[in-house]
């Protein structure tokens, strides 16, 4: 072997020695720089060939060098000229090195002669360079191979590793049994390849065992041969109970727990072992229809609201504070009932009347004489009277109406003249032009004024201003102006006031003997008067300022006392022709109770004019007569617009058409608008907070806060409309005693649009609805009219002796009209009802009650629908039926009924359809 190894390095520094001579003979060699051996190990690479090995050149210029590759042995194997600058490739066969019986080799890379460093990836040369091949060893591997009863058993060990078997010693050979006691050789350490065969040995026969399966009171016994897994065949199951299912977790033997079974090795009893899994429900709690926290509860247990605590902002009227949660109609003020399936529960909250103060400063010559304060609870009826201070008068006789904010009166005692019954003619001071108008400082000239109306000079154009405050003593008193001689003059009350105004009238009711106040009839302007005493009259226009006012203009005037007339009463003006504004109303209203008395109000009784800023404080008290009440309007017609007008006076009336602000209106365009009632309104049909009868105009932005009650056509804003209404809202309390009785309007032939409804409702008979009790068509329109963008957030109830209900958190009934044998189809659109809907007969819905041949589109129900015994309950329409259509619709609500209950319509006829609606509530 040593001699082969030396004849090898001869040869190759022969051929080194033939290489470098030829390339010597080609090219010359560099003077003063010698050859060296290729392979210089303890040199670095700054030392190695890559500083002294020859170059090759061409034209002077040198672009190649040689590179040459070893094996271990240092056998040229492989040879090339590459680039100067590059990284050579190696292209010959791959280096190997002959195995050991106990060690093997595996190429690890080329080491660059005379650095050192080992590459698997060459490196860039720029001299002549020499790799030489590394290997790493590792221990040789040979497979051993047990063959134990026909079966190999194989694996790998190293060199000079000794074998273990690590499988079964023991064998079941028919119903035999055999162990391995020894091998066919002796086991030694590794070598080479070998096999071992087992030597078996009997050992007896096979045995079996009684294995006993026990799931709860059953039990079940296999024999099973011994060494073998017993199987129970199937799933054990113990049957489920109220609270909680069972879940098989593994067998009990000997207080051990298989999930597995062991094999047998003896007789033995295995008990199942059961989990309870206890049944769990999500319990969800709302604040009007939004989710504020969901959890899984376990059946049996109590759940508890845990979140952030809940409030509702306080509104004018209530405050408002958490009490209780709801479920299925009934609310649990302290703890709440174990869940035994998925609940939802609503924040219910206790509305607490907030309490205001009247403050009443009084002042004497402009120095505060008195402060006055008193507490009321919203809503309550106030009524202060201004002291009496000997020899002067207040500015205000006193303060009445509903108290719904806090609020601070100052009223100033003044001086006044008192009158005696006569007339003084004297020459009033003042020219009578705006500039300079006529000064009246006396009861005796304002008297005089009177007799020189009624004898024919009207005044017209000239300007009166009053300086001083007057008392009319309670004597009688000649009205200002006649119907066929109104006073066309502008009278300034300049703040003042008057006292004692005391006029009776027992004239026959025509034309001719209308217009009984302090001012008969006007046709210019009274404004700035404040005017205190008692009026009646048998015939028509009365009032306290202005019987009728022509044409003319009254504003900033206020009316204390009593009025009582028979047709047109009211405390501002009895009819109007000409504008109002700026004007409040303290009196008591009454009518005369003869039969035919009509138009009873706070303010005007009737007008075909606009009215504006106006204000009704007093009440209105109507039994007898044919009605048409209001705070503010009794009746409006024509082109008049009653607008930023409020009503915080109590309505009481045994008539028909009543309303907080206009009892009665028909006229154009947008008629009632921006007006609020705070009062309660008692009255029979068309009873409404803002007015209970209107056609042909509209009704926009208006709210109503008080307690509205009446019979038919009840409604929160409008008792009847055949025309829209806009942006609307109801808090008061609604109840009706007959038909069609809804929280905004009670039934409408109009659209309605963005109206709200916060207060509950309450019928006792058919048709009633969170937004409205009736919705219909009217009969000239051929595009059926719409309800949309409204929510209803309150309680809505149909309590009924009959069989019919109508009732819908919405809607009581939506209906089409049939034109020339077609149909317009009102819609039902993008409406929500988070209020409880409650009814005690048929036709109840989340949305509508009843949908007979309308369109009911992207509506939602959040609320609970209940309707004991009553049929066709559901969480949108109770009935669906004449051609309607119910699409894209949701309930979230639960729902109970005595029959046909559904979700979406609880009565579907052949000809009507619902589709593609969502189901999310419940049905009980």
């Amino acid at each position: 072997m040593l001699k082969n190894k030396f004849l090898s390095f001869i040869l190759l520094l022969l051929s080194l020695t033939i290489s470098f001579s030829l390339l010597t003979a080609c090219v010359g060699t560099n003077p003063g720089q010698s050859s060296s051996n290729p392979i210089q190990s303890e040199s670095t690479p700054d030392q190695s060939d890559n500083s002294s090995s020859e170059e090759i050149s061409t034209g002077g210029e040198t672009t190649a060098v040689m590179v040459t590759f070893y094996n271990e042995d240092y056998t040229l194997i492989y040879e090339e000229e590459v680039e100067r600058g590059t990284a050579p490739v190696y292209k010959g066969e791959a280096p190997v090195k002959q195995s050991t019986p106990s060690t093997e080799y595996e190429f690890a890379g080329w080491l660059l002669s005379g650095s050192g460093n080992v590459y698997k990836e060459l490196p860039v040369v720029d001299v002549h360079s020499s790799f030489v091949a590394q290997f790493t060893e590792k221990a040789r591997e040979y497979t051993i191979t047990f063959s134990v009863n026909g079966v190999d058993h194989s694996a790998k060990y190293e060199y000079g590793q000794k074998p273990v078997y690590e499988g079964e010693a023991r064998f079941e050979i028919g119903d035999s049994i055999y162990v391995i006691s020894g091998w066919d050789k002796v086991i030694t350490e590794v070598t080479g390849d070998c096999t071992y065969v087992a030597i078996l040995t009997y050992q007896g026969p096979v045995s079996y065992y009684e294995v006993t399966f026990v799931v709860d009171e059953s039990s079940l016994t296999q024999t099973v041969r011994e060494n073998t897994v017993p199987t129970f065949f199937g799933e054990p199951y113990r049957k489920e109970v109220a609270e909680c299912s069972y879940r098989f977790i593994g067998w009990q033997c000997e207080n051990t727990l298989y999930t597995t079974l062991p094999v047998a090795t003896k007789n033995v009893t295995y008990v199942a072992v059961f989990e309870a899994v206890y049944k769990q429900f999500m319990v969800t709690f709302k604040q009007d229809g939004e989710v504020v926290q969901q959890s899984l509860v376990n059946y049996g247990e109590v759940p508890a609201y845990s979140g952030e605590q809940l409030t509702k902002p306080s509104d004018s009227k209530y405050d408002y504070s958490l009490s209780g949660w709801r479920k299925y109609g009934e609310v649990y003020y302290g703890e709440l009932p174990c869940v035994y399936e998925d609940m939802t529960f609503d924040a219910v909250f206790e509305k607490t009347l907030r309490n205001y103060n009247v403050t009443v400063n009084y002042y004497l010559n402009g120095e505060l004489l008195n402060t006055y304060t008193q507490n009321y609870i919203c809503g309550d009826d106030c009524e202060i009277i201004s002291p009496v201070v000997s020899g002067y008068a207040p500015s205000m006789a006193y303060i009445s109406g509903c108290v719904v904010e806090d609020i601070v009166y100052n009223v100033h005692y003044n001086s006044f003249d008192v009158w005696n019954g006569e007339y003084e003619r004297a020459t009033l001071n003042g020219e009578g032009s705006e500039q300079s108008p006529y000064i009246i400082t006396t009861a005796k000239q304002l008297a005089q004024l009177a007799l020189d109306v009624d004898g024919g000079n009207s005044y017209e154009g000239k300007y009166f201003k009053l300086n001083n405050d007057l008392d009319l003593a309670s004597l009688a008193w000649e009205a200002i102006g006649h119907y066929n001689y109104p006073f066309a003059g502008h009278f300034d009350g300049n703040g003042h006031s008057i006292f004692n105004l005391y006029y009776r009238s027992t004239l026959g009711n025509n034309d001719e003997n209308s217009g009984h106040a302090l001012f008969s009839t006007v046709s210019g302007s009274v404004k700035n008067l404040n005017v205190s005493g008692d009026v009646a009259s048998v015939a028509k226009y009365t009032a306290l300022v202005v019987g009728h006012n022509k044409g003319g203009l009254v504003e900033g005037c206020n009316s204390f006392g009593l009025v009582c007339g028979f047709g047109n009463t009211a405390g501002i003006v009895g009819w109007s022709s000409g504008e109002i504004k700026n004007c409040n109303n303290y009196a008591t209203i009454t009518q005369n109770g003869n039969s035919g008395s009509y138009r009873t109000a706070g303010v005007v009784g009737g007008t075909n004019a606009s009215v504006t800023y106006c204000n009704n404080y007093g009440k209105v008290i109507v039994d007898g007569g044919t009605g048409t009440v209001a705070g503010v309007v009794a009746r409006k017609e024509g082109s008049a617009i009653i607008s930023y007008c409020n009503n915080y006076g109590y309505i009481s009336s045994t008539k028909n058409y009543n309303g907080g602000i206009v009892g009665y209106a028909k006229g154009e365009a947008e008629s009632i608008q921006n007006c609020y009632n705070y009062a309660p309104i008692y009255g029979s049909s068309y009873t409404s907070g803002i007015v209970g009868y209107i056609i042909e105009g509209s009704v926009k932005s208006c709210i109503n806060y008080g307690l509205i009650k009446g019979s038919s056509y009840v409604g929160g804003v409008v008792g009847y409309t055949n025309n829209d209404v806009y942006d609307c809202e109801n808090l008061g309390g609604i109840y009706g005693t007959s038909n069609y009785v809804g929280g905004v309007i009670g039934r409408t032939y109009g659209t309605t649009l963005r109206c709200v409804n916060r207060g509950d409702v309450y019928g006792k008979a058919s048709s009633v609805g969170g937004i409205a009790g009736y919705m219909n068509v009217r009969s000239d329109l051929t595009v059926g009219n719409e309800m949309r963008d409204c929510v209803n957030y309150a309680e809505i109830s149909a309590i009924v002796t009959g069989d019919n209900a109508n009732c819908g958190g919405i809607v009581g009934v939506v209906a089409k009209l049939e034109v020339d044998g077609g149909y317009v189809k009102p819609l039902v659109e993008n409406c929500v009802n988070y209020g409880i809907v409650l009814s005690t007969a048929n036709y109840t819905g989340g949305v509508a009650g009843g949908c007979n041949g309308a369109i009911m589109r992207n509506c939602v129900n959040h609320a609970y629908v209940i309707s004991e015994g009553g049929a066709y309950v559901a969480g949108i329409a109770g009935s669906n039926w004449g051609y309607g259509l119910v699409t894209t619709c949701t309930n979230y609500g639960a729902i109970l009924g005595g029959s046909t209950v559904g979700q979406i319509c609880g009565q579907l006829t052949d000809t009507s359809t619902a589709v593609g609606n969502t189901s999310l509530g419940k049905i009980l």
